[in-house]
């Protein structure tokens, strides 16, 4: 009985989590901003969102043929570095998908109780609502994602809290992006948050772990560099049971049936 009830958890209670492969169409760059978090002053930083496409092996909402606008998470790893070996947008990453719900940053920073959930709700509320030219309302949607993680305040604007932003520049395409409509429009997208925070503690969306292995070479070996993560649709958590749980269950089955078996004939003799 007891190797049936572990190949039954074993089929019962997979990993959510997923691995595959995710292509980054490209990237939107929106607003420049100062952000400060723990004291610290982070300028400037480009806010904005990537499209990613031709996902493979992390379930259905991600892979191909979808679409995607995803957000950054991670507050402090850069979203595409060259220089160390992260390539520029249009490129594949390998990734590894899991749910926000049990988000926690990689890196080691403050992790607050149910902000995975609370920033599933900013991403499933907002981030298919935007069109291709509303650059600060997703410059803004980023402000508030990352306060929903990394801070208790619902608010960017200056403060004690531990993440707020001060100045913003002009963005890529030569808007002159005010730091006032962006903060503004940020803090409504916390309001509504503050106010549906029921709600938003049954959300979940995908949390997505993106790197890539560098090729190896005749002085240097093949290395994989952690990259941003993000937050996706949701992938339902379906993964196949592996063959060794199927075994154990089996194992447990006809354990089973033979002490079924031989407990009837014990009773007939």
């Amino acid at each position: 009985r007891t190797v049936v009830l572990v190949g039954l958890s074993a089929i019962t209670f997979p990993a959510t989590a997923r691995a595959g492969s995710i292509f980054l169409e490209n990237d939107f760059f929106g607003s420049n901003v100062h952000y400060f978090f723990s004291g610290t002053t982070y300028k400037p930083f480009t806010l904005g969102s990537v499209t990613m496409s031709e996902g493979a092996g992390l379930g259905p909402s991600l892979d191909a043929p979808n679409s995607f606008e995803a957000y950054c998470i991670d507050i402090n790893t850069d979203v595409f570095e060259s220089s160390i070996g992260l390539p520029e947008p249009p490129a594949t990453y390998s990734a590894e998908a899991a749910l926000m719900s049990g988000w926690s940053d990689p890196s080691g920073l403050i992790t607050l109780p149910g902000a995975g959930s609370r920033a599933a709700w900013l991403y499933n509320t907002y981030a298919a609502t935007f069109s291709a030219t509303q650059l600060d309302e997703r410059s803004a949607l980023q402000l508030a994602l990352w306060n929903t993680l990394y801070d208790v305040d619902f608010s960017v604007s200056p403060s004690a809290g531990n993440f707020y932003v001060s100045v913003a520049t002009a963005d890529t395409a030569g808007n002159a992006a005010s730091y006032a409509a962006i903060a503004s429009l940020a803090n409504g997208f916390l309001t509504d948050l503050q106010n549906y925070l029921g709600q938003a503690a049954l959300s979940d969306a995908a949390w997505l772990q993106l790197s890539v292995t560098t090729p190896a070479t005749e002085t240097e070996p093949a290395k994989t560099i952690d990259a941003q993560d993000f937050i996706g649709p949701l992938t339902p958590a379906t993964p196949v049971p592996e063959p060794g749980a199927g075994m154990l269950l089996g194992m447990g089955i006809a354990s089973l049936a033979a002490f079924r078996s031989r407990k009837s004939f014990l009773r007939r003799s």
